[in-house]
């Protein structure tokens, strides 16, 4: 990209950038905040990452099991980019060994005993077929809201193909696969380490206030730092959208605090109208998260090794949506049971999650958990064999795997330019096959907004 020179800011400017660059929160470390990070590191900004967690990772972290251990994956199960702005990031970070194609046989598994269709032969038209339709598929979208407003969005679990698995398969050499080496919770701390992001864990963010000259006072409680902090600017990528209405509607009442002492004009008061629009719609989204229950256990290598396949979707099923091999994954690294168990792991229906956290909570949702799906899970892989149980089998909530409907909006991210205030994650957009992609989207569109407001302030070198 050329800029004509006189555009170009002088070199006094430069070496002053050089001394401060502007130094951005970002509230939220899993795959929307830390894409965000990398982004604002790689065009000279400093971002720290904010996160209540003790590592970086969102829905990317596995769960530790006392039972399982090993590198399983608990959390988001595989990375692909159906979107060309994030394939480049992708492979990028498989040139840097932080991610590696997971060459396995997918497919769709009947739900019973209706034997395994492999993805290559499927189709996207048959498997979109399979799905069952979602209440949102009906009706014009165009005439459920208008420019900018939120509108519903079918629901990305429980549709008959986990996270587009099949319908967006592709040939490996188009669009691989990936997972993170040695398993996906290490992708976002390998990241910050690869970049040298600052990062504040185990850190809750109480509130923001915006500064008058301009950026963001975070009151922020942790084990690293307690009090207030100070920022240029302020990325909000955490998956619960309170935070970012609760920081909009703080931005409202200020602006009408101003108003009272200077009347405000009609675009200005559309302006606030719209805002307070938006804070509704955070409220109804936070309250749209669709839990989940990841589940693994052992079965003896006798009866796996024949099974002809290594992940697949479920369609159909009430009770599990997907379910893998683990050590079909590159480098994947047993714990222990040598070569007479495999560990595999499937992921609940958020039916199921809804119906058993009706009843139950903490230990004895998940110990149901558990119970309901080795069952389901022994049926799936081997329809023909009876008593077949799982070895060690466990289960965990994983508590904001989805969001439906999501705001519905066009862009993957909110910009707010005057206060200097980015929204990302995976609640915004309704366009992308998985809520994985959808936050690694949002965030990286959030980290190139947030850095091209600093090259025009002239507060950043333009790229090259």
């Amino acid at each position: 990209k050329t800029t004509q020179p006189t555009l170009k800011p002088p070199i006094n400017k430069l070496s002053i950038m050089a001394a401060s660059p502007p130094r951005i929160a970002v509230v939220g470390g899993g795959i929307a905040g830390t894409l965000a990070s990398l982004v604002l590191r790689n065009r000279g900004c400093v971002p720290v990452i904010i996160d209540r967690g003790q590592d970086v990772g969102g829905r990317l972290r596995g769960v530790s099991r006392s039972k399982i251990g090993g590198s399983l994956d608990a959390g988001a199960q595989f990375l692909r980019a159906s979107d060309p702005r994030l394939q480049p990031v992708w492979h990028m970070l498989a040139q840097q060994g932080l991610l590696a194609p997971w060459k396995g046989r997918f497919g769709m598994l009947g739900n019973q005993g209706g034997g395994f269709l492999p993805a290559s032969i499927v189709g996207q038209a048959t498997a979109t077929g399979m799905r069952k339709q979602h209440p949102s598929d009906s009706g014009n979208k165009e005439d459920q809201a208008g420019d900018g407003e939120a509108v519903g969005a079918k629901s990305p679990t429980d549709s008959g193909d986990f996270c587009g698995f099949v319908t967006n398969y592709t040939d490996d050499k188009v669009t691989p696969t990936y997972v993170a080496v040695p398993n996906n919770e290490s992708l976002c701390p390998n990241i910050c380490q690869l970049a040298s992001i600052e990062q504040i864990s185990s850190t809750t963010v109480l509130g923001a206030q915006t500064k008058p000259e301009g950026g963001w006072v975070l009151n922020v409680d942790g084990d690293m730092q307690s009090g207030d902090l100070s920022f240029d600017a302020l990325i909000l990528a955490s998956h619960n959208p309170s935070l970012a209405a609760n920081t909009i509607d703080s931005i409202i009442q200020a602006e009408r605090m101003a108003s009272d002492a200077s009347p405000a004009d009609d675009a200005h008061s559309q302006l606030l109208e719209r805002l307070d629009n938006l804070v509704s719609d955070l409220y109804q989204t936070r309250d749209a998260k669709q839990p989940v229950f990841s589940w693994s256990g052992r079965f003896p290598t006798e009866l796996t090794q024949s099974l002809e396949f290594d992940a697949a979707s479920v369609p159909g099923s009430h009770v599990v949506q997907f379910v893998a091999r683990e050590s079909s994954k590159p480098q994947y690294l047993n714990d222990g049971g040598g070569e007479t168990t495999e560990i595999w792991t499937a992921i609940s229906t958020s039916v199921l999650a809804q119906d058993i956290l009706q009843r139950h909570s903490g230990k004895e949702a998940s110990e149901e958990a558990a119970t309901i799906m080795s069952q389901a899970v022994s049926q799936l892989l081997f329809p023909n064999e009876a008593n077949v149980t799982p070895q060690d089998a466990s289960a965990v909530r994983w508590g904001a795997a989805f969001t439906s409907p999501t705001l519905g909006l066009k862009e993957d991210s909110i910009f707010l330019n005057p206060w200097r205030l980015t929204i990302a994650g995976d609640f915004i957009s309704d366009t992308h096959p998985s809520p994985l992609e959808a936050a690694a989207l949002s965030g990286l569109e959030a980290g190139e907004r947030v850095a091209a407001m600093f090259q025009a302030m002239g507060s950043i070198p333009s790229q090259q």
